[in-house]
C-alpha cells in the first residue's frame, strides 16, 4: 500500500514538473513578444523620442532571446537620423523564474551599435533625452510615494532582475546641428551589474526586482552618461570655428569668381565699344578720301 502510494506520488510530482515546464516554455514564447512590446512603448515615454525593436527570436528551452535592430531617436529640434542604434541585443533568461513574481535575466549583450551626439545651440541630443529621463522617473516617483501599500501591491506585476548586462564594439559619431558628423571614436565597454538587486549584510544580493520602466531607465541613462564622457573632449568650439571658416570660404570664393567675371565682362564690352568706335572712325575716314 506505501509503495502504491509512493508510486502515485512520483507520478503526480512528475506530472506537475511536466506541466511547469510547458508552462514555462509557453511563457517564453510570450515573453520574447512582451519585452518588444514593452520597449517600443515604454521607452518614448521615458525619452519622449521613437524607438523600434527589430526582430525578436526565442528559443525557450534554454532561456535566450536574439533581437536585432533597436533603434532610438531624437527629440525635437534635432535631425540626426537616430541617437542610440544597436544591432543585435542577446538575453539569457533563468527559464524556471518567469513564473515567479521576479524574471532573472542571467545576462544581457548587446554587441555593435552607433550613437550619435549631435550639439545644438545650447545642448545636445543625449543631454535632452537624459533630462526626459529623468523628469519621468522623478514624476513617476513623486506618483508612487502616494500611493499606499494595499494600492502598491494592487498594481502587483513582474519585476525584472538583470545580473549583468555587457554593451560592446559600438561607436559614437559627434556633430553639430545641420552639418555632417566627425569620424566616429569608439565608445569603452560598458558592464552594469544587478540591477534590481540590493546587496546584504552577508555579501550575497536580495533580487527583489525592479519594474520594466526602472530597468529601461538604468540602462539608457549608463549609456548616455558613458557616451557624454567620451566625448567630453571634443572642441565643439573648433569646428563651429572650423564651418565658419569653410563658410566664409567658399562665399569669398563665391564672391571672388562673381566679382572676375563682372570685371571680365566689363572689360569684354569696352573693349567691343572700342572696337566699334575705331571701325566707324575708319569708316568715315574713308569716305573723306
Amino acid at each position: 500500500m506505501l509503495d502504491t502510494t509512493k508510486a502515485k506520488l512520483k507520478k503526480i510530482g512528475a506530472y506537475v514538473g511536466l506541466i511547469i515546464v510547458v508552462l514555462a516554455i509557453i511563457v517564453m514564447f510570450f515573453l520574447g513578444f512582451f519585452i518588444k512590446h514593452g520597449v517600443q512603448q515604454i521607452t518614448p515615454l521615458l525619452t519622449k523620442t521613437s524607438a523600434t525593436l527589430g526582430k525578436c527570436f526565442v528559443f525557450p528551452p534554454t532561456g535566450y532571446f536574439n533581437m536585432h535592430e533597436f533603434t532610438l531617436g531624437n527629440p525635437e529640434g534635432f535631425d540626426a537620423p537616430h541617437s542610440i542604434k544597436f544591432n543585435d541585443i542577446t538575453v539569457r533568461v533563468s527559464v524556471p523564474s518567469v513564473l515567479s513574481d521576479v524574471i532573472i535575466v542571467d545576462e544581457v549583450t548587446i554587441d555593435g551599435g552607433d550613437i550619435t551626439v549631435q550639439q545644438g545651440l545650447l545642448s545636445n541630443n543625449l543631454t535632452t533625452i537624459l533630462g526626459n529621463l529623468e523628469s519621468f522617473v522623478k514624476t513617476e516617483k513623486e506618483e508612487e510615494s502616494k500611493e499606499t501599500p494595499e494600492e502598491i501591491e494592487k498594481k502587483g506585476g513582474k519585476k525584472i532582475c538583470i545580473r549583468k548586462l555587457t554593451i560592446s564594439n559600438t561607436t559614437i559619431g559627434f556633430s553639430l546641428k545641420g552639418m555632417s558628423s566627425r569620424a566616429p571614436i569608439p565608445l569603452p565597454s560598458i558592464t552594469l551589474e544587478n540591477i534590481g538587486a540590493t546587496p546584504q549584510d552577508d555579501g550575497t544580493m536580495r533580487e527583489d526586482g525592479v519594474t520594466l520602466v526602472d530597468a529601461i531607465a538604468e540602462v539608457l541613462e549608463s549609456i548616455i552618461t558613458g557616451s557624454l564622457e567620451a566625448v567630453k573632449n571634443i572642441d565643439v568650439s573648433g569646428m563651429a570655428s572650423g564651418a565658419a571658416d569653410a563658410t566664409s570660404n567658399a562665399v569669398s570664393g563665391a564672391t571672388d569668381a562673381a566679382t572676375n567675371a563682372a570685371s571680365g565682362a566689363a572689360d569684354a564690352a569696352s573693349d567691343a565699344v572700342s572696337g566699334a568706335t575705331d571701325a566707324i572712325g575708319n569708316l568715315f575716314g574713308g569716305s573723306k578720301k
